[in-house]
């Protein structure tokens, strides 16, 4: 890694407490959910095993540890995220036995005074969809398509701000889905529509193999997609521009396809937008948090 301030590689920095903090909300949640979670024991190991994991590596890796240590060190947030996704399936309506779409509808209704999803059909073509499909897909390799070069030019100071801004995305959707679960457009407004949506070649396979990794189907509110997404956009943008244009063609395709794919409500993107923009603002702060402490 390149740049001109370093970071100690041992000692607790704000992913890790990102990570513990998040871990201590699910444990607390599960906790005091008791016999209403499914196999709860094994869903109260997650955290605690992931939270071992992150004080075990602050405490281990050191400046002069084997490379491998110091990339599991710095890598292992992105990599536990997944584990935290799955677990929502048992989780959601545990915590929540509704699902709150009817509000979402509503919405989208006084807001737009249409249902966007039904409304996008007057430019729904198989190309189209087939081109969006692709692109939604492309969001589970976006944080290594951002992070890798991220992580090769800047500092680690820099690269601990760009992962925290994404674990805070991710994680603040995943609250997101417990307090509001919504299934969807391409659910509750099914009947609504006039044709399902085609494509020409890959849309099919893509969209019944995202279905089945993903499983949880009352993750609408917010749009995932769209927090994170902006938010790898601003990292490119503040370290990495020769990705910039790519980048930004890839960011805006995706969340229109979010509404185009009748996966999520415009009210889910509005407010993966404000979350990204507060991510965004938390990121700031760190930085400027962190090089002033670097300096004292």
């Amino acid at each position: 890694m390149s740049g001109t301030t370093q970071e100690r590689t041992c000692g607790l920095n704000p992913v890790d407490t990102v990570v513990l903090a998040y871990s201590a909300i699910i444990f607390v949640v599960i906790a005091f959910l008791g016999s209403k979670v499914p196999r709860q024991a094994l869903h109260l190991f997650l955290p605690v095993g992931i939270s071992l994991f992150a004080l075990i590596m602050s405490r281990w890796c050191q400046p002069t540890s084997p490379l491998w240590v110091r990339i599991v060190r710095d890598w292992y947030p992105v990599f536990i995220t997944p584990l935290f996704y799955k677990q929502l399936t048992f989780l959601i309506h545990s915590v929540h036995p509704g699902d709150m779409d009817q509000v979402l509808i509503l919405l989208d209704r006084r807001l737009f005074s249409v249902d966007p999803t039904v409304w996008m059909e007057r430019v729904t073509a198989p190309w189209l969809t087939e081109y969006f499909q692709i692109v939604y897909s492309t969001f589970y390799f976006l944080p290594l398509l951002v992070g890798i070069p991220i992580y090769r030019t800047r500092s680690r100071l820099q690269f601990q701000v760009a992962v925290f801004a994404v674990l805070v995305g991710f994680y603040s959707s995943y609250l997101g889905y417990i307090l509001i679960p919504a299934l969807g457009p391409r659910f509750t407004l099914h009947s609504l529509q006039s044709f399902p949506l085609r494509g020409i070649f890959a849309f099919e396979t893509i969209h019944r193999t995202l279905d089945q990794i993903e499983q949880v189907t009352r993750d609408a509110f917010p749009s995932g997609h769209t927090e994170v997404t902006l938010i790898l956009l601003y990292l490119t943008w503040r370290y990495y521009r020769p990705l910039l244009i790519p980048m930004a063609v890839i960011s805006l395709s995706l969340i229109v396809s979010t509404v185009y794919l009748r996966y999520h409500y415009a009210v889910d993107v509005l407010a993966g937008s404000f979350l990204a923009l507060a991510c965004i603002v938390a990121a700031r702060w760190l930085e400027s948090y962190l090089l002033r402490k670097g300096r004292s």
